[in-house]
C-alpha cells in the first residue's frame, strides 16, 4: 500500500475515533499523531491533561 493510501486510511480512522462516544466517561479528544510509515506504533492510555490542547500524543 503506498504512503499516500496509509495516510488517508489513518485520516479516516482518526476521524471515526474522534466522533467515537461510545465510552460514555470519556471527557477529552481522543490523540493521535506520527510518521504512517513507521515500523513501530506507541499507543497510549488516558493521555495527560495537555495533550488534547496541543493534539499531540506524549
Amino acid at each position: 500500500m503506498p504512503a499516500s493510501a496509509k495516510q488517508l486510511a489513518l485520516d479516516r480512522h482518526v476521524a471515526r475515533l474522534v466522533r467515537c462516544r461510545r465510552c460514555p466517561r470519556m471527557k477529552s479528544t481522543p490523540v493521535s499523531g506520527g510518521a504512517v510509515v513507521s515500523e513501530v506504533m506507541l499507543i497510549g492510555q488516558a493521555p495527560g491533561p495537555r495533550e488534547p490542547t496541543l493534539k499531540r500524543p506524549f
